[in-house]
């Protein structure tokens, strides 16, 4: 019984000094202005990967796809060292941008003259 309240104690204390390390300074610096500036960068970033899909004419921050798959990845890398290695390394180079309403991989950035002259269509 005494090792059971020993435990809780020793994870109490643990779990309080995993809080005041991390989330109270956290708190203040959410306040600070460094925060917000960097916040505001983020931001921009954002809005500056903003691309458009030549398929559905949709604008917005497209997700990333891996083709392929990880459970094939892993059992190739557990029975076989180079055919899980060239199938790790054709998956890296086989990352594509989509669309997030279509899945097409035919997002263009927003900023470059073909999306301009769709963007101009659109609103005539």
């Amino acid at each position: 019984m005494n090792q059971d309240i020993a435990n809780i104690v020793a994870i109490v204390l643990v779990c309080g000094t995993f809080y005041l390390m991390y989330f109270i300074p956290s708190y203040f610096y959410k306040k600070t202005n460094l925060y917000k500036r960097q916040q505001e960068k983020k931001a921009a970033e954002l809005k500056a990967k903003e691309m458009l899909c030549t398929t559905c004419g949709s604008q917005g921050i497209p997700s990333r796809a891996v083709r392929g798959s990880f459970l094939v990845e892993i059992i190739l890398w557990l029975f076989f060292l180079l055919p899980g290695i060239i199938y790790t390394l054709w998956r890296l180079n086989s990352r594509s941008l989509l669309c997030p309403k279509c899945h097409n991989s035919t997002m263009i950035p927003v900023d470059s003259p073909i999306a301009q002259k769709i963007l101009n269509n659109q609103d005539n």
